[in-house]
């Protein structure tokens, strides 16, 4: 009780700050993760084991070639007015700025100063919002619930949003398949929090506020190009602040991140507050890398992560979600202005059913331009381009039980179940 207070004061503190000073706190993470070790002593010891199997994965991967894997996300809008129930837009805004922030693909890549741009790296990880869910049936991967609490953080608890208990919040979807992201109002100060991976499953994913993500509807100065997710995710995959929450001698335990002796604000290319930097620079003492999606700095600032915050993320994948590299990498996505209508049952032919080494799919007036089944652990276990109106589907080698399949055309879209039952 006493550090639940405790925290309940920290974010009243922001609250009288961002009234006061206009001050806006950009992460309440390491807050979070605080207050979650204090509760469980068993934590603390957890996440000193996790990180040595961060560091010991890092140390025998280096340089390992990567697959690029496709996050599929669950948006929770849960708001107290309509002018808080952010558009289908909005939220696509922000999966769009995902994913050239973690493919390098963004356009202000060009701001990344020489001193960095050699170590800026193609993180290889995407994002989409889910389109099946725990069932296989369709979904836009996005739930709205409309919510009596007000400023998350303040008046009502912070974890209050990931759960549907009193009314106030919305239940995450299995957090080991989805990535659960929900969009709420925060207390002012506060843009958003995540939670680190190895701590409680029932809690885990990023929370961001309303005013902060994507980049148009109900996004505010100086958080309008969807950067707050960027760096909550960046959390999420196991990366800390690059300052390493402390003075100079802290450490965010990634070596070509320079030292830093506090966060920054707004985009000081000057900044240089540290002169003794990791053994990764050698004699060489860079300035403070502003620019970081993990500093402080302004949404307009940041544009990159490193080679080795990159190394940290798949450490933190391939140890601590190893499921994003299996069952959450075989969802299927959807897609914010791509809108399918459904087949009808006349339009669309399956036999047989139950179906035995094989089955038959036909269109009667479209061409099938992709077909994928995914098992009832949500795993692919087929995917193929089409373009043919009929095809047949050879089922030799899948185990009996029920399928679901997605078949799509040009712009029509069906999903079924289908039982296979080899004799």
């Amino acid at each position: 009780m006493k550090n639940i207070l405790l925290f309940v004061f920290y974010f009243m503190f922001l609250y009288t700050q961002a009234q006061q000073n206009n001050f806006s706190e950009k992460c309440g993470t390491m807050h979070l993760l605080e207050m979650h070790q204090n509760n469980n002593l068993q934590l603390q010891v957890k996440m000193l084991e996790s990180e040595k199997n961060i560091q010991h994965w890092i140390k025998n991967n280096k340089g390992r070639n990567k697959s690029v894997i496709t996050i599929p996300i669950v948006v929770h809008v849960v708001y107290v007015n309509n002018n808080q129930n952010i558009s289908d837009e909005q939220i696509q805004s922000q999966i769009d700025v995902l994913n050239a922030d973690y493919r390098r693909l963004n356009t202000d890549k060009v701001n990344t100063r020489p001193v960095f741009d050699t170590i800026a790296a193609d993180i290889e990880i995407e994002f989409c919002l889910a389109a099946t869910d725990t069932n296989g049936n369709f979904t836009t991967g996005i739930i709205r619930k409309q919510s009596p609490g007000e400023f998350f953080g303040l008046f009502t608890p912070l974890d209050a949003v990931k759960s549907s208990n009193g009314g106030i919040g919305s239940d995450p979807w299995p957090t080991d398949q989805y990535l659960n992201i929900w969009v709420c109002p925060l207390i002012p100060g506060l843009l958003g929090y995540a939670q680190f991976p190895g701590d409680n499953p029932a809690t885990d994913g990023v929370v961001i506020t309303t005013n902060a993500f994507g980049t148009i509807g109900t996004v505010q100065p100086p958080s309008t190009k969807g950067r707050t997710a960027t760096h909550e995710i960046g959390h999420w995959l196991g990366l800390r602040h690059i300052w390493g929450d402390g003075p100079c001698d802290s450490t965010d335990y990634v070596d070509d991140t320079p030292n830093a002796d506090a966060s920054s604000s707004g985009c000081d290319l000057n900044k240089n507050t540290c002169v003794n930097d990791s053994t990764f620079w050698g004699n060489f003492n860079p300035p403070d890398m502003v620019e970081n999606f993990m500093d402080y700095s302004e949404d307009a600032c940041m544009n990159a992560f490193t080679k080795g915050q990159k190394n940290r993320m798949w450490a933190a994948i391939n140890t601590l979600r190893p499921t994003l590299l299996t069952t959450m990498n075989n969802k299927s996505c959807y897609t914010v202005g791509v809108h399918f209508h459904e087949f009808s049952s006349n339009e669309i032919q399956i036999f047989p059913i139950p179906a035995d080494n094989n089955f038959t799919i036909t269109l009667n007036e479209e061409f099938i331009q992709s077909l994928t089944v995914y098992n009832l652990l949500g795993e692919m276990v087929f995917s193929k381009n089409i373009n043919s109106s009929s095809t047949v589907i050879d089922t030799q080698h899948w185990k009996n039980g029920i399928y679901t399949i997605n078949v799509k055309s040009e712009n029509k879209n069906f999903i079924q179940k289908i039982a296979v039952n080899k004799h």
